[in-house]
């Protein structure tokens, strides 16, 4: 048969693995979001783990996707550390930003956060 739409992400995201296709937040993203929907969520939690230990830059996209699974399988204490490496991801992207000074990325931050 045709299979999951979550097994024909992760079949397509081996391409990665075998140096076919360029592991991006967009490869990554794609995959985590196949597993949440098809119900595979410590799936969707090994791919977070795996981008970061290849160093692909997470987004909110991957954020959100991971918390998400962490809700379904009832994982609160790793949602809670997900909610802090993205404090810390998105401390860092204020930091390396020469637009914005240090003074400023708390409170832009917070008009962000409000904004969604």
């Amino acid at each position: 048969g045709k299979g999951s739409a979550w097994e024909q992400a992760l079949l397509l995201f081996s391409m990665v693995g075998r140096g076919k296709m360029k592991a991006s937040v967009i490869t990554f993203n794609s995959s985590i979001s196949a597993c949440n929907k098809g119900c595979k969520w410590e799936k969707a939690l090994q791919l977070v783990s795996e981008m970061a230990q290849i160093r692909v830059q997470s987004d909110t996209d991957t954020f959100n996707a991971a918390v998400n699974a962490c809700e379904r399988i009832g994982a609160w204490e790793k949602a809670v550390q997900l909610c802090k490496a993205m404090a810390v991801a998105i401390w860092r992207y204020f930091a390396s930003d020469s637009e914005t000074s240090k003074e400023d990325a708390p409170r832009i931050l917070r008009r962000r956060m409000l904004s969604q």
